[in-house]
């Protein structure tokens, strides 16, 4: 294979943008925090770690969105039907993607208590008030999804922008999540790993030997992906069905 040098470089140098911008929004947040708190501030840093990354993630909005219009993502959110579990929806950057036609409800699961303000906002903005429902809570918060009546073989689509690089335990989450979803139906997959700073998610994590791990699927050799030997952030979209199992 040939050596792409200026390839290789743009993908080195790619990932110290955001993380600049990262260390800003956190500087910003911490000092911000011990002006209204004190030196008690600190005490919390995962607080201030999703303050830090909500206002990193607002600044650099309008870039994401620009780029997410010109690649898969649009057409993957747009196939959603059925009653849809969105993991980590953020600011609501997906909603107006969604064809309100074949969604019948969906729930979105939020663990950052900085991002709901801007997404209750933004599902009356699109319209979705009677078919959106904000759970702040993580995504291995079964708990919050079965009270809501999310549970066994309940979901017909599930969407996964940028989530599963962060939870604590992904190899439980896969498994919770493959359980909800009815067979037949599919699980749509965006994903791209950042650094601890953003949104904690880590580097290193193969997200798709923890979705084969979860489950039988069908679709694993339709995904796409951008990944190169010397990516620094590779990405896979497409999406996966758990089959129907078929009884003779």
């Amino acid at each position: 294979m040939p050596l792409d040098f200026r390839r290789r470089y743009e993908n080195y140098i790619e990932i110290w943008d955001p993380i600049v911008y990262a260390l800003w929004a956190l500087r910003l947040t911490t000092l911000k925090a011990i002006k209204r708190d004190g030196i008690a501030a600190l005490t919390s840093f995962p607080k201030l770690l999703a303050e830090g990354f909500a206002l990193w993630y607002r600044t650099l909005n309008t870039h994401f969105v620009r780029f997410e219009n010109t690649t898969a993502l649009p057409t993957l959110v747009g196939s959603a039907e059925g009653i849809v579990l969105e993991l980590g929806p953020g600011l609501g950057n997906q909603l107006p993607r969604l064809n309100q036609d074949k969604v019948e409800h969906i729930y979105g699961i939020e663990s950052n208590e900085f991002f709901i303000p801007e997404l209750r906002d933004k599902v009356v903005e699109c319209g979705l008030v009677d078919k959106y429902t904000v759970l702040a809570a993580g995504v291995e918060d079964t708990n919050v999804l079965e009270k809501s009546g999310v549970d066994y073989e309940t979901v017909d689509t599930i969407l996964s922008v940028q989530v599963l690089c962060s939870v604590n335990d992904p190899e439980a989450v896969a498994k919770d999540l493959y359980k909800v979803l009815k067979p037949g139906d599919y699980t749509g997959l965006w994903n791209r790993t950042w650094s601890c700073l953003i949104g904690g998610c880590n580097m290193n994590r193969d997200i798709l030997s923890i979705l084969r791990g979860a489950g039988e699927w069908e679709g694993f050799g339709t995904l796409d992906g951008d990944e190169e030997p010397w990516s620094v952030l590779p990405r896979a979209w497409g999406t996966l069905v758990k089959p129907i199992k078929r009884f003779s």
